[in-house]
């Protein structure tokens, strides 16, 4: 909600106190990385991301748009890759129709 008004700051604190109860909240883990994008931390993003991953690795299908961007590490690519290879997940789905080659994540343009 915080973030929806703004209050970054204050979306941080409440996904980190969240993440200190539970660690392996993966809901907040993928907002607060797109919390972390939305101010411009692609990096910081991807830590939550990656134990998202490693935590429920079916959710990898949730980047896949990312491994086509230059800008998106080469490590966090192939984990995405291998992931979703593991789980049997065809690495050439496309974005939903009407964001063909979208650039912007949950709101965040990467």
């Amino acid at each position: 909600a915080y973030k929806n008004l703004g209050n970054y700051d204050m979306a941080a604190q409440m996904y980190q106190q969240a993440l200190d109860i539970e660690p392996n909240f993966v809901d907040c883990l993928y907002n607060y990385g797109n919390l972390r994008v939305h101010e411009g931390d692609l990096e910081g993003a991807i830590i939550f991301w990656e134990r998202l991953i490693k935590i429920e690795p079916r959710r990898a299908t949730m980047f896949l748009h990312l491994l086509e961007q230059e800008e998106v590490p080469q490590a966090f690519r192939d984990l995405i890759r291998n992931t979703a290879r593991a789980q049997g997940i065809p690495e050439h789905l496309k974005p939903p129709p009407g964001r063909p080659g979208a650039r912007v994540y949950s709101g965040a343009q990467l």
